[in-house]
């Protein structure tokens, strides 16, 4: 099957998760209710709004969750697809560089403040802010003069995720009781809260960085060869692989701020996408992207559906830890 047709093909299987991720729920939508509700907003001016009974159901509630699960999930999927790209190891997540340690750690502190109760966007401004801090730590240990080494990436990774984590549970031993709770609920990964302004803070950051990585994915697609060769074609490995660490940290954390912690979307997704479209970053990065939206879409559906609200970071690490173990024996 060409390219084109695999992509038009998981264009509408997202089309159709997107409706019935709106549809379904303790009311039932009808999905024709759905186009009329969301044409009556986006009318041409003097064409009278749409008098439905799930106006409000649709556009306050289902529409933004589902927008924000989508664009988180497209967004994960494309930083995961990056890091594998820098590492040159199918295994790799965001989480690696530390994104989720420090997204935690400003969530956390965001809470103990009460922040929140004064606007609620300092939870994703913070949250933000510390996944970008993360990531910059960790690509000022790695850096060994003007080299950037992959390995010396993932150990850096891996010890600033665990200052982060021994920060942030200090943070937790000296606030409130019903502080924790709440902490422990966005660590595990929701959209129940998600409005309007989350679907923008997600989607602006991760529209113009990819935009922005375009042009570039041919380097990341010579960083598969080795530095070595990359080189030989007039490739700087190291800058690419900082443009890319940089691009992918920011991408990542804009999904980690409305969403919180979810995990294996940007390990598993970007694996199965280059299954179907093979090893070039300009196709795999806008296929890995559609599919991480389908794919957030359905757990948060069988999220509030299925399991009665559960954490949508749950039900992907429960789909995600399989995949995983499967994954490491085949390798």
């Amino acid at each position: 099957m060409m390219f084109k047709t695999k992509f038009l093909t998981l264009l509408f299987l997202l089309a159709a998760v997107f409706v019935f991720s709106i549809a379904l729920g303790a009311v039932f939508v009808p999905p024709l209710a759905i186009i009329k509700v969301i044409l009556s907003h986006f009318a041409i001016v003097g064409i009278p709004p749409a008098n439905d009974e799930f106006d409000a159901i649709i556009w306050f509630v289902r529409l933004p969750r589902a927008l924000t699960a989508a664009l988180a999930g497209a967004a994960l999927a494309a930083a995961g697809a990056f890091m594998q790209g820098i590492f040159r190891n199918p295994m790799a997540d965001p989480g690696i560089i530390g994104v989720s340690s420090g997204a935690s750690l400003g969530a956390v502190i965001c809470i103990a403040l009460n922040l929140s109760a004064l606007n609620i966007m300092f939870m994703p401004l913070t949250a933000a802010l510390g996944a970008l801090l993360a990531s910059m730590a960790v690509i000022t240990i790695a850096r060994q003069g003007n080299k950037l080494p992959p390995l010396r990436l993932l150990l850096s990774g891996v010890a600033t995720s665990m200052f982060f984590g021994a920060l942030t549970y200090i943070v937790l031993m000296n606030i409130a009781g019903d502080k924790v709770k709440q902490f422990m609920f966005w660590t595990t990964g929701n959209f129940n809260t998600a409005v309007w302004s989350n679907v923008w803070i997600v989607l602006i950051p991760t529209l113009l960085l990819l935009l922005l990585a375009y042009p570039y994915l041919r380097d990341l697609n010579l960083l598969l060869a080795g530095d070595a060769q990359a080189r030989t074609l007039g490739i700087n490995p190291n800058k690419t692989r900082m443009l890319f660490m940089l691009l992918a940290s920011c991408i990542a954390a804009s999904a980690v701020c409305v969403g919180g912690n979810i995990s294996f979307v940007g390990l598993i997704v970007p694996h199965i996408a280059r299954y179907f479209t093979g090893s070039d970053f300009r196709r795999v990065i806008p296929f890995a992207a559609i599919g991480g939206a389908i794919m957030l879409l359905l757990c948060d559906l069988l999220a509030r559906t299925l399991f009665n609200d559960l954490s949508v970071g749950i039900v992907t690490s429960l789909i995600g830890v399989p995949y995983f173990i499967a994954l490491l024996r085949r390798a």
